[in-house]
């Protein structure tokens, strides 16, 4: 027979183990429930860069339409283009703010500075927006620029979203 002595010991013991298993059991589920949010953030941001895109052309074809680039409209297709182009507008806004949301949800919304050429910056996007804006015969000529500091990424993603809510 344990002393009492012996038997408070037990006892503490097997509450110090049951303490460490409810430790050790919320842990696991911290983890998984972090896995589950980076998980979900990473789709989130996913499915948002695959959107981005072609809303992005809509939104552009609906302006170009409305431009008279097609020609003449009746005012119903004009009314028409015009809630295409506003609800593409809002649609995203709501993009560019479900990914933010899900890079700060994982920590990632962290800016990565370096220098960059300013004439180059307006160049790429000059570039990859030319065949939209091309039939309105804008030109673009620049001055020698400054290099910045900036992080690139951001610097297009503000770029492509300002574009995009022309």
């Amino acid at each position: 027979m344990a002393g009492p002595g012996v038997r408070r010991f037990l006892g503490r013991l097997a509450q110090v183990v049951a303490q460490v298993t409810r430790v050790h059991e919320a842990e696991a589920i911290s983890e998984r429930l972090r896995r589950q949010v980076k998980m979900t953030s990473e789709t989130v941001a996913q499915v948002s860069h695959e959107v981005r895109t072609p809303l992005t052309l809509i939104q552009e074809a609906a302006q170009q339409l409305l431009d008279g680039l097609g020609g003449a409209l009746t005012k119903e297709q004009q009314g028409r283009l015009n809630l295409v182009r506003s609800q593409s507008d809002r649609m995203l806004r709501l993009v560019t703010e479900l990914l933010d949301l899900s890079r700060i949800e994982v920590g990632r919304l962290a800016l990565r500075r370096g220098r960059m050429d300013l004439k180059e910056v307006v160049e790429d996007v000059r570039s990859r927006y030319d065949p939209l804006v091309s039939p309105r015969t804008l030109s673009v000529h620049l001055e020698p620029c400054p290099s910045i500091y900036a992080d690139p990424v951001r610097v297009d993603a503000r770029i492509a979203t300002q574009q995009g809510q022309g």
